[in-house]
């Protein structure tokens, strides 16, 4: 599930939710409503971005 994965990437990486928005330049409120459940269908460019700083696959992401 995507809100699980994302928020299990992230806190491998030891990033919080403020770190990561800036690193990726997605906003803090996206991320949050990814990881709550509350958006479950984000587009692909935020999808490449969070993989790429996450250093996961975006297929990785969305299992």
């Amino acid at each position: 599930m995507l809100s699980e994965n994302l928020k299990n990437a992230r806190e491998k990486q030891r990033y919080t939710v403020k770190e990561l928005s800036q690193l990726t330049g997605v906003s803090e409120s996206t991320i949050n409503n990814i990881e709550n459940g509350r958006n479950e269908n984000p587009g692909i460019q935020v999808l490449i971005e969070l993989s790429k700083v996450l250093k996961v696959a975006v297929s990785k992401l969305i299992k």
